[in-house]
């Protein structure tokens, strides 16, 4: 499992027995630099890289694009359009 967003403090509420009861693995990852962030953005903006969109759903079919994922049916992200 990864987890991305765990950026909101020093005292997560995380029950870490769980982790260990179930010999959970977890690798964690720390934020780029103010540079490393420029430097993609700078690439995304130049149209060097860009994200693998697998399909664009509206809002109203999240639940297909749930079932989609979860179903392992999709090549690249989901986008659900607002």
């Amino acid at each position: 499992m990864v987890v991305c967003g765990a950026t909101t403090g020093n005292d997560p509420p995380a029950e870490l027995h769980y982790i260990f009861w179930n010999q959970l693995e977890v690798i964690g990852s720390t934020m780029a630099s103010f540079a490393e962030t420029a430097e993609v953005w700078r690439l995304v903006c130049d149209g060097k890289v860009a994200p693998v969109i697998d399909s664009v759903l509206p809002l109203a079919s999240c639940a297909e694009g749930q079932r989609r994922l979860e179903a392992r049916e999709h090549f690249g992200k989901i986008v659900l359009s607002v």
